[in-house]
């Protein structure tokens, strides 16, 4: 039974869980927690931007798979495809639409008729239209002016919503944009149509987590009538913290890609962020923690991406102990009735096995007592001593871990 300190009681509150988690009490402080709501939306990337990371290809029957496990996981909207580039991706986009999944099926396309067109003859609902604001994009690539910008915007949403469909717009390169040319762009926009969605673009993931939160401030203030999505990428690895910060000024959906895959260093990872959330802050975003393993492994398998072992939330070694020091207090205070010791979840909670230990150079006593515990073996102290020097010399040799066949040879020689 866990004897609690009286001045740091962890029963009942948020920030403890003992079959789950462990974190910051400093997280769910009042300070802390201003202006953030209680949910957020998550918009899943991973067929369409994912898809983007160079050697990756989703077939017909694979984009339908991961559709469908996405959906199965909580995802609230799915970019399913871009139809324009591929009759593959038109086929998975009609059979997505026809399996009226709980979740949002979206289709990606160009400020253009004939990617609007073929979101309609799919039968999809749901479009996202997607142009550069950035101005010198829009003068040297498409030889636009701000005025004929702002055209070729109004259009591609009006006849969007003149066929039904619920219409976000995306203006990318944003964050490499003045502010006020945006505003103008988007004041103009909003005076003729309004789309149901507004996602604003980190592209080139080049902004402070406070320029973001500034940003979605004055666009809050500006257009307070039009729900924010936030897009970014991760090439400071700080995809995260920047979504928590749109979330904390007003954001309302945050888009990701399932293992970060994506351009460049990827989109903000779905498993990164709905657990950042979740865990850390208790804000409920409709995602099943206990199957991101399941739906992480199925994307590497599909995309052969492979997942690097140190990856937040889904790498390989994230529960293995192998330092002594570790082993030592977490063996200790497990004794005494607290599980999350060495992390700041359970690998329950996202459908991981249970922490193990392992055995390498950083192995201390307490791994050696559990591995011939485990395998019925006796030693005395001396012994114990003996074979943690041996392990220690195998290690630094073969500059690994040993398996546990090798500890067994290893322990039987000095026993």
């Amino acid at each position: 039974m866990l004897k609690e300190l009286p001045y740091y009681p962890l029963t009942g509150k948020p920030f403890f869980d003992n079959e789950k988690k462990w974190v910051s009490p400093m997280n769910f402080l009042p300070e802390a927690m201003e202006g953030f709501p209680e949910s957020v939306y998550l918009y899943d990337v991973t067929l369409r931007d994912g898809e983007q990371t160079p050697g990756v290809t989703f077939r017909e029957d694979e984009r339908v798979r991961i559709a469908c496990a996405l959906a199965e996981l909580g995802v609230k909207r799915i970019e399913a495809a871009m139809p324009i580039t591929s009759q593959g991706a038109v086929n998975a986009l009609k059979r997505l639409v026809k399996m009226d999944l709980p979740a949002q099926i979206v289709s990606f396309t160009r400020a253009h008729k004939d990617d609007i067109n073929l979101t309609i003859d799919c039968g999809c609902k749901y479009i996202l239209i997607e142009h550069s604001v950035n101005p010198y994009f829009c003068e040297y690539a498409y030889n636009l002016d701000q005025d004929a910008l702002v055209k070729r915007i109004v259009k591609s949403i009006k006849m969007a919503k003149d066929a039904g469909l619920h219409v976000t717009f995306m203006g990318w390169d944003f964050t490499r944009t003045p502010l006020e040319f945006s505003k103008q762009v988007y004041e103009k926009v909003f005076s003729e149509v309004k789309p149901d969605t507004l996602a604003l673009v980190d592209t080139y993931a080049c902004a402070t987590p406070f320029a973001v939160e500034f940003i979605f401030k004055k666009f809050k203030e500006w257009f307070p009538y039009m729900p924010l999505e936030f897009h970014v990428h991760n090439d400071f690895n700080l995809g995260v913290a920047s979504s928590m910060a749109a979330v904390k000024a007003g954001a309302v959906g945050i888009h990701t890609a399932m293992n970060g895959i994506g351009e460049r260093t990827g989109n903000v990872a779905t498993e990164e962020i709905a657990c950042a959330f979740e865990i850390l802050m208790g804000i409920k975003t409709g995602v099943k923690l206990e199957k991101i393993f399941e739906v992480a492994n199925l994307v590497a398998a599909v995309s052969k991406v492979p997942i690097h072992p140190a990856k937040p939330i889904i790498g390989s070694r994230l529960f293995d102990i192998e330092s002594g020091v570790i082993s030592h207090y977490t063996s200790l205070m497990q004794a005494k009735g607290i599980k999350p010791v060495p992390v700041p979840f359970m690998p329950s909670l996202v459908g991981r096995e249970p922490m193990k230990y392992v055995i390498g150079k950083g192995s201390g006593r307490v791994s050696i007592e559990y591995f011939l515990e485990k395998n019925g073996m006796k030693a005395t102290t001396e012994q114990i001593d003996e074979i943690l020097e041996k392990i220690k010399e195998e290690a630094y040799i073969t500059k690994s871990l040993l398996s546990e066949q090798q500890f067994i040879g290893i322990a039987q020689k000095v026993l």
